[in-house]
């Protein structure tokens, strides 16, 4: 099955709102990452660690997360949030919670997961 990345992104982005009741940022990359499809929270629902000091990364040991400091202008990291990251994993039928900087999807991999987000 042939299918455009703009099909892909479109039918995950709704497939995911039927199942959730949310919002989801689905997007390709771009460059020469053009093939990649990331899915994560919209910005409007990503967490920093300044604004949510405890929200610990179950990627990260405490001790990365608790040493991490922001030096004025700098800019700061958002991330999916560990809420959004189980609520997505089920979305998918993962086994485990969507990594904090979203799932990335190669080409190859587009209809396995469309699969996943439509089942």
């Amino acid at each position: 099955m042939y299918v455009k990345r703009e099909e892909v992104v479109k039918r995950i982005k709704a497939a995911l709102v039927h199942k959730t009741g949310q919002q989801w940022s689905v997007h390709g990359d771009r460059g020469t990452a053009w093939g990649w499809i990331t899915i994560e929270a919209p910005k409007a629902r990503r967490v920093s660690l300044r604004e949510n000091p405890d929200y610990i990364s179950p990627w990260e040991t405490p001790h990365i997360v608790a040493y991490t400091e922001y030096r004025s202008g700098e800019d700061e990291n958002y991330f999916t949030s560990l809420v959004d990251c189980k609520v997505l994993a089920r979305a998918l039928g993962l086994h485990k919670p969507a990594h904090n900087q979203g799932v990335s999807i190669s080409p190859d991999k587009w209809e396995f997961y469309l699969n996943l987000a439509e089942a």
